[in-house]
C-alpha cells in the first residue's frame, strides 16, 4: 500500500538538448524532492504493527492526497507560463498543501493512539524551510543568483533532501 516513488537523490538535471524552462528545472526538482518525503515518511509507517495498520492507512491517505495536491499544483505551474513572481507564489502555495497532508496525517496517527513524533518533526522543519525555497524560486527566476536554475535546484535539492532522511 506504500506510495511508489522512485528516483536518484542527485539534483535533476534536464536532459541534454531539451527546452525545458528554469521554472520547469525547479518545480520539478521541488516536486522530486516532496515524493522523497512523503516516501520516507511512508516507509516510516511500514515499521507499525498490525493492530495499528488502519491508522496508518488512514495517515498515508492523507500524507498522499497533499502530496498529490502539491505535485499537481507545481505541474499546473510549469504548464501556465506564468511570471517568475507568481511561480515563487505558486510554488509556497504547493509546498502549503504538502504541510497540510502532514498536517492531517500527523492528526490521524495521533487520533489512532500511534506515534505521530515524527511526521511532526519533519512537518515543523518543513514548514521552516517554505519561506527559504521561495526565495530561491524568485531569485533564481529573476536572475539574481549566480548559476542560474542548476545552481537554483542544486538549493533546493540541500534545503528539502534532509527532510527524506
Amino acid at each position: 500500500m506504500g506510495l511508489s516513488i522512485a528516483g536518484p537523490t542527485a539534483a535533476w538535471q534536464p536532459p541534454p538538448g531539451s527546452t525545458i524552462t528554469p521554472a520547469g528545472i525547479l518545480l520539478a526538482v521541488i516536486a522530486k524532492e516532496l515524493k522523497q518525503i512523503a516516501k520516507a515518511i511512508d516507509l516510516s509507517f511500514d515499521n507499525g504493527s498490525d493492530e495499528r495498520r488502519e491508522v496508518f492507512n488512514r495517515a498515508r491517505k492523507f500524507l498522499k492526497s497533499g502530496l498529490n495536491q502539491a505535485v499537481s499544483r507545481l505541474v499546473a505551474t510549469i504548464r501556465s507560463g506564468m511570471p517568475a513572481d507568481l511561480v515563487a507564489h505558486e510554488v509556497g502555495s504547493a509546498l502549503l498543501l504538502m504541510a497540510g497532508g502532514l498536517g492531517v496525517a500527523a492528526r490521524k496517527l495521533d487520533k489512532g493512539g500511534a506515534d505521530s513524533s515524527n511526521v511532526t518533526a519533519i512537518l515543523v522543519d518543513f514548514s521552516a524551510r517554505i519561506p527559504r525555497v521561495i526565495e530561491v524560486v524568485r531569485r533564481t527566476l529573476a536572475g539574481q543568483l549566480n548559476g542560474g536554475a542548476r545552481a537554483g535546484s542544486t538549493l533546493l535539492h540541500d534545503l528539502l533532501d534532509p527532510l527524506a532522511t
